[in-house]
């Protein structure tokens, strides 16, 4: 009988260790769309009038891969990449949107709330360094002008649905900000070419969907 149930123990202690090594890792893919976003910005240290911006919508649509490690029961941290583009629709019909294509990479830490094999529902941070770059240069204008280097953040909450010991689905919302500068070819009031810092930022809400993968 002893042997019985140090075997019983045995196999239930590594079936445990198993499921919590597998879900140590989590690997997430999303869709992620932003609207409703704020601007503003500045040239030179002047701040560019609002009214500049209320003649212009932004949103975006961006692919988010994330990377999450639990270090404990309740908290994670990681890797996480977002690629896509910013569209900017101005209220005069003879405009043509603008799209602008964005790579960011940060880090991202995790609080779940509720830590289940078949559910996850988390709130956290992430932040990283942001680089943009228009989508369409008009021909010999310098590239440069065209691109800018800044950082974002965002602030979510989420959950992930789990099908199975492996596949998850993924929804969340956050609250996201991204921010750049660039230098810009000028002339000074002599007219001496010189240059300027140009920044901007948005900030707006953001949805994510998805799929999960435990490792």
């Amino acid at each position: 009988m002893k042997a019985i149930l140090m075997s019983l123990m045995l196999v239930a202690g590594t079936t445990l260790s198993a499921q919590l090594e597998t879900g140590n890792i989590l690997i997430n893919v999303d869709y992620e769309m932003g609207f409703g976003y704020s601007q503003s910005g500045s040239i030179d240290g002047e701040d560019i009038p609002d009214e500049v911006f209320d003649m212009s919508d932004v949103s975006s649509g961006l692919v988010r891969v994330d990377a999450q490690y639990q270090v404990a029961d309740a908290i994670s941290a990681g890797l996480v990449g977002r690629f896509g583009s910013f569209t900017t629709s101005y209220d005069d019909a003879d405009l043509d949107d603008d799209k602008t294509n964005v790579t960011e990479v940060g880090v991202e830490a995790r609080y779940s709330l509720v830590n289940t094999e078949s559910i996850n529902v988390f709130v956290g941070p992430s932040f990283g360094i942001s680089n943009t770059k228009a989508d369409e240069i008009p021909s010999g204008e310098d590239e440069d002008d065209y691109k800018t280097s800044g950082t974002f953040y965002q602030i979510a909450a989420g959950g992930q649905f789990f099908l199975n010991e492996l596949f998850g689905l993924n929804l969340r919302v956050g609250y996201g900000g991204h921010s750049g500068k660039q230098d810009l070819d000028s002339f000074d009031d002599q007219g001496n070419e010189t240059t300027v810092e140009a920044k901007s930022s948005l900030s707006g809400i953001e949805v994510g969907f998805g799929v999960s993968v435990k490792l």
